[in-house]
């Protein structure tokens, strides 16, 4: 890894860990790592640990811990994680995607932008792994990349009222599954009938960081409803393979 990080003040109650601008795999990985080192020292004073594509932020209270030690940590840290790095394993995570038109209401929009037919995009889709490189947006939301270049479209210029939940969603380079329903801006191309985001667990979402996401197109209304009732009554568990 040769990027440096870079840690500075954001505020007089936050610090930020930055590794550049671009969105890698590998930074990622390492941006996970410390995350979770972080985490688990348990510093008192630490209110909450937000990583994101490339960097940290973390929110302290500054009348129980310092910035400058906060800075410290952080900085023998990320050099010992630097010194001694390996990209940890990952899981694969299966998610069945319904693409028929009633779920898939952009669809026309990503065929006609690309030049590609409703099938060519549902193979590119599917056949790609992507990485979970985010968590944010709503509570759950996985920002997924990168996307194959053939995929690549624009978010829309007036988002939508209102989105399904479980729409898988692309934007830019990236591709995305709205967790509840809400408004967005990405291009909905289809839908995943399963539950992945949950309050009443202690970890509520399915997906961590570093996460690889396999997209699976599903056949019919009828296979999308079965697992949304398997899901819904918590009796559908999606595959996962450790890699």
């Amino acid at each position: 890894m040769n990027i440096e990080p870079l840690i500075t003040n954001a505020g007089d109650q936050a610090i930020t860990i930055n590794f550049g601008d671009t969105i890698d795999t590998q930074v990622s990985s390492f941006v996970f790592e410390i995350s979770e080192s972080l985490r688990g020292f348990q510093l008192d004073g630490i209110l909450d640990i937000i990583p994101s594509y490339c960097s940290i932020m973390i929110q302290y209270d500054p009348l129980v811990i310092t910035s400058s030690y906060i800075h410290t940590i952080c900085k023998e840290l990320c050099s010992q994680i630097k010194s001694n790095y390996q990209s940890k394993k990952s899981r694969i995570i299966s998610i069945p995607v319904l693409y028929e038109k009633e779920y898939a209401s952009d669809i026309e929009f990503v065929s006609s932008h690309t030049g590609l037919s409703t099938d060519e995009i549902i193979k590119i889709h599917t056949t790609h792994i992507y990485t979970i490189f985010m968590i944010g947006f709503t509570p759950g939301f996985p920002y997924m990349g990168i996307s194959p270049n053939k995929l690549t479209v624009p978010r829309k210029t007036t988002p939508s009222k209102r989105i399904l939940a479980g729409s898988i969603g692309l934007a830019e380079n990236q591709t995305g599954i709205y967790p509840i329903e809400s408004a967005g801006g990405w291009q909905i191309i289809g839908n995943t009938p399963i539950n992945f985001f949950d309050i009443s667990l202690s970890n509520p979402s399915l997906f961590n960081i570093g996460d690889q996401v396999k997209f699976e197109a599903l056949n019919n209304i009828e296979e999308y409803d079965s697992i949304k009732k398997l899901s819904k009554n918590n009796k559908y568990k999606p595959t996962i393979k450790n890699v």
